[in-house]
C-alpha cells in the first residue's frame, strides 16, 4: 500500500466511513489474513528419497520449502497444505493446496 497515513484514513473515512485509525488497521490485516488463507492451487507433489537428494525426515502440513522451477532463475516459496495427510515422507505422494 502506497501513501501516508493521512491518506489512509482520509480515504477509509470518506468511501467507508471509518476514520478511527485503530479499526481500520484491524481492517486492513483482517482483509490480508482472509487473502492469504485462499487456496491458490491444488497439486499432486511426489517428495523425492534421500537417495535422490530429498528431505532425510518427513514434511508436515503447513511446510513451507524453496521452490526452484527449471524453466525461471527465480525462487520462491509457499506453504503447503496437505489434503487428508498429517505428514509425507521421503518418496511419498501427496496431493495439496
Amino acid at each position: 500500500m502506497s501513501g501516508s497515513i493521512f491518506e489512509v484514513v482520509d480515504t477509509s473515512a470518506r468511501f467507508c466511513n471509518e476514520s478511527n485509525f485503530d479499526n481500520i488497521l484491524k481492517n486492513i490485516l483482517a482483509f490480508h489474513e482472509q487473502e492469504f488463507k485462499k487456496t491458490d492451487f491444488i497439486a499432486q507433489l511426489k517428495y523425492r528419497t534421500t537417495e535422490q537428494g530429498g528431505k532425510q525426515t518427513p514434511a508436515k502440513s503447513g511446510y513451507r520449502p524453496h521452490i526452484k522451477f527449471d524453466f525461471i532463475e527465480i525462487h520462491t516459496s509457499g506453504q503447503q497444505t496437505f489434503i487428508d495427510k498429517e505428514a509425507v515422507f521421503p518418496g511419498e505422494t501427496v496431493i495439496t493446496n
